[in-house]
């Protein structure tokens, strides 16, 4: 193995965050040659191919996937040696704060949870990752082998021993149909509706309790994926292009609707639980206010 260095973990990290090259090369105020190179020399090192090229950018490939967290530790390792105000007065190293959550909980409620975790802890360092693969089971078990303090995931089935999971307020789903498709009944959107307009769903869909509610309600749904997509924030976009239907959060729901989209239940489809994980001998004060600030978090009022 060759040796791998500073410049080789922080072009990793930056690139499976920001999804390309140029967006990674601008947070580090590099060239994208630059980052790719030293891609290139990380994998070159580990003896493995990291990334997976898509139209979008780029993507972690599978066998890569577990290596971000250890990254981030190394990185902020070596911030902690080299920032003397961590050695008096700072905050201490051993109380920053790891975080991972499912991909499809980053843009909400992960990056509100954690601005007012900032907002009211400021002074503790925040590494926060989502995952891009089959992301309940993968959460789980990262954070149950100590790669993470704390996991934010739909609520587990079953809760494996050592870890404990704290149930956030639930959160519900609308259905949203591209502009100039309209309900047969107002304020609802039927399962036939769905499957005529078409889903955008994430690429491990088929992972998550929405996708198993929506295939209790009507199993036709299992195969009504017309795009899917790792940018999770660009769903509405893609419902304005007239692409097909989505399912949203009550406020993006609400941005829909007011850029015309025609917004409605689905019958029969409940709310989706999602509770925050960590170890449960392990509550180090930065989990304990974590923890506090998830379950401070009620999401918007459909």
């Amino acid at each position: 193995m060759g040796r791998i260095e500073r410049r080789h973990l922080e072009a990793f990290a930056a690139t499976a965050e920001a999804g390309s090259i140029a967006a990674a090369a601008a947070r580090l105020h590099v060239s994208a040659s630059a980052v790719s190179k030293s891609i290139t020399g990380l994998e070159q090192a580990l003896g493995r191919r990291l990334f997976e090229r898509v139209p979008t950018g780029m993507v972690l490939a599978d066998a890569a996937e577990k290596l971000l967290g250890p990254a981030n530790r190394a990185l902020g390792l070596i911030a902690a040696l080299e920032d003397p105000a961590r050695e008096g007065g700072g905050a201490a190293a051993d109380d920053d704060l790891h975080i991972v959550s499912a991909s499809s909980l980053s843009p909400e409620p992960l990056s509100w949870i954690l601005g007012e975790y900032v907002r009211r802890h400021r002074g503790n360092r925040i590494f926060a990752d989502a995952l891009r693969q089959p992301e309940l089971d993968s959460v789980t078990e990262l954070v149950g082998a100590g790669h993470y303090d704390a996991g934010l995931t739909e609520t587990p089935r079953v809760v494996p021993p050592g870890l404990t999971a704290v149930p956030l307020a639930e959160t519900e789903f609308w259905a949203v149909l591209p502009p100039g498709a309209s309900a047969a009944v107002p304020g609802e959107v039927s399962t036939d509706e769905l499957l005529a307009a078409g889903l955008i769903v994430g690429p491990y869909w088929e992972s998550s309790g929405l996708h198993r509610s929506l295939v209790g309600a009507d199993p036709r749904l299992r195969g009504a994926v017309t795009v899917r997509s790792a940018h999770r924030g660009q769903f509405l976009q893609f419902v304005l292009a007239g692409l097909g239907a989505t399912m949203l959060r009550a406020e993006p729901a609400r941005e829909a609707a007011a850029a015309g989209c025609t917004v409605g239940r689905v019958h029969g489809l409940g709310t989706t639980g999602l509770s925050v994980l960590h170890r449960t001998e392990s509550r180090s004060p930065s989990v304990r206010r974590f923890v506090q600030v998830c379950t401070d978090y009620a999401p918007p009022a459909g």
